[in-house]
């Protein structure tokens, strides 16, 4: 019988056909000389696991995980890759990463037949006279059509560095910090020299910052100012704080207030021309008229 995988998965169907032996394509996603069902199941429960709610990971995840194992030739059930899951705030939910140690990716160079050795690490400040280094570079040699080229990479402490709640280096990172740095220094030259080998494979060196806590944030304060936006270019908008409330009698510097005069009265312009004599003007009409 095939093996059920209960996680309502839409690939259940396809993990079950290459349990059975039924997709000669998938197949090759399981190595040679293993059988099917028990290297199926070694990996979900071995190196997949659960989620929070004790149900199993995505088959569609598995899926790509062996795809990602096959292409680069790591064998999971030594540790040389695996998958890790971490919380997605964006996506709401736990997002797998597939990671390798750096043995693993150094193994992927060679298999290649172009890598050609590498340097050891540079770090800053040059003579380690620091507890922990600033910054540490690697460069990786890669034959390209003859020629040997050099592809170098740099990893800032301030960057990489794993912390816990107060801020402080972790375990490894406190008692060999030059050692760890200088991992993902060499994890990022080696996979820019291989991209097509070693593209979305990170080390744990690489991804233990990924669970640092946001340490030393606050709530943002109240914001109480009042932002004034005046039509024009952009240096015109200003912040003001609004004044505080004056207290009755006063105005909002303190000082008393003076209540203002009474308006005066509208004054009345008298017109200065004279009314027309209606009667010396008949009178004017008829002597005229006489």
């Amino acid at each position: 019988m095939s093996e059920q995988i209960t996680n309502g998965g839409n690939a259940t169907k396809t993990i079950e056909l290459i349990t059975e032996g039924k997709t000669p394509k998938l197949l090759s996603l399981i190595p040679k000389g293993q059988s099917p069902k028990l290297y199926l199941d070694l990996i979900k429960t071995q190196i997949m696991g659960v989620d929070a709610k004790g149900q199993p990971r995505p088959d569609d995840d598995m899926l790509l995980f062996l795809y990602v194992a096959k292409r680069t030739g790591l064998d999971p059930l030594t540790k040389q890759i695996f998958a890790i899951y971490r919380w997605n705030t964006r996506m709401g939910r736990e997002v797998m990463t597939i990671q390798s140690s750096i043995d693993g990716m150094r193994l992927v160079a060679q298999r290649t037949k172009q890598y050609a050795g590498q340097d050891d690490v540079v770090y800053l400040p040059v003579d380690e006279s620091t507890k922990y280094p600033t910054k540490a570079s690697v460069s990786v040699y890669k034959v390209i059509e003859g020629q040997r080229v050099a592809f170098t990479a740099s990893a800032r402490w301030s960057e990489y560095v794993q912390v816990d709640k107060a801020g402080l280096p972790t375990s490894m990172w406190s008692h060999m910090p030059y050692l760890m740095l200088g991992k993902c220094a060499e994890a990022l030259a080696l996979r820019k020299a291989f991209p097509n080998e070693l593209s979305g494979i990170y080390t744990d060196e690489e991804m233990a910052q990924a669970s640092n806590p946001l340490a030393g944030l606050t709530a943002p304060a109240k914001f109480d100012k009042k932002i004034e936006v005046i039509h024009g270019a952009p240096d015109e908008t200003r912040v003001s704080t609004p004044p505080p409330p004056a207290e009755p009698g006063k105005s909002p510097t303190g000082e008393i207030e003076t209540p203002p005069p009474a308006p005066e009265p509208p004054k009345v312009l008298l017109g200065t021309t004279k009314k027309p004599d209606f009667k010396a003007m008949q009178k004017a009409l008829k002597t005229k008229t006489a």
